[in-house]
């Protein structure tokens, strides 16, 4: 993680400064400071300050808990928990969290690019309104389609155990949600100071879950599936030892099967079962 980004990325200012590009977006995240409790905002924060040195027309985008239609980091685990059945499991004592829904962190990303934002500063991109961790999960198994369920506190030293038992697993290929550094992120306070700096208007938790699908590119990604999300996390065990054509088959709801079945018929005359090539051309399929 230090070297991705930290290391990484002042290399990437450094480059920049040679090749006379000026103006660098640089999205980090809410929380990111030198004293942080994990590597991830350590090492966003020291990006941060690296970049605030440079002599570039810089911009830092510090978005609070993303929504979208993948999910990564805290909102897999929101969504995992908001998949859970009969009961929801939230950590007592959590911190407030603020939302902001994936496009508008590519709409400010977009006017900083343009200049249509003040250089040389850091934004936070938040809403105006916070929520506790029981009312984001409640709001993610509506948008998830699942029935209602009992919120269920359960204290952070019972949960402790599991998070270092998936932080182990985790090395082993299984890609469970509960890691610790996800843990942080959605126990303790996930929040901005929303303000003016020239960026798109942030939409809040509910209104970005009744958001319509992502267009153009985005799309490939289809939000239809986003139930899946959180019932097939609960299979990544397995999925982690399948490889990744039997897992994305598994995933897709289409089996395990090694390859496609072909249609009975008889086989071509001549050729061995192959027709012949084309005149003209090489005796391969272009």
């Amino acid at each position: 993680m230090h070297a991705v980004q930290d290391i990484a990325m002042r290399a990437l200012f450094r480059a920049c400064a040679e090749a006379e590009i000026r103006r660098v977006v640089q999205v980090s995240t809410v929380g990111a400071a030198p004293d942080a409790r994990t590597a991830f905002l350590r090492t966003k924060d020291a990006a941060d300050a690296a970049l605030a040195q440079a002599d570039l027309d810089w911009t830092i985008l510090r978005p609070g808990l993303v929504l979208a239609p993948t999910a990564y980091g805290g909102t897999a685990l929101l969504r995992a928990l908001a998949s859970a059945p009969l009961l929801l499991p939230v950590v007592d004592g959590a911190g407030p969290i603020q939302i902001v829904h994936v496009e508008d962190v590519a709409e400010a990303v977009r006017l900083a690019i343009e200049g249509r934002v003040p250089a040389r500063a850091a934004d936070d991109l938040v809403e105006d309104e916070e929520h506790p961790l029981s009312d984001v999960v409640a709001a993610f198994r509506a948008w998830l389609g699942h029935p209602p369920a009992t919120i269920l506190a359960v204290p952070l030293f019972l949960v402790r155990p599991g998070v270092a038992v998936s932080d182990g697993l985790g090395r082993l290929g299984w890609r469970s949600p509960l890691r610790s550094t996800a843990l942080v992120q959605v126990t303790e306070s996930v929040t901005g100071a929303p303000g003016p700096g020239g960026g798109p208007v942030l939409t809040g938790l509910r209104a970005s879950l009744r958001r319509p699908p992502l267009r153009g590119a985005g799309a490939l990604v289809r939000p239809a599936l986003a139930p899946e999300t959180g019932r097939h996390r609960r299979l990544e065990p397995v999925l982690a030892r399948l490889g990744p054509r039997r897992a994305l088959a598994v995933r897709r709801g289409g089996g395990c099967a090694d390859r496609p079945r072909r249609r009975a018929g008889p086989r071509p005359r001549g050729g061995g079962g192959r027709h012949p090539p084309r005149s003209g051309s090489r005796g391969r399929d272009l």
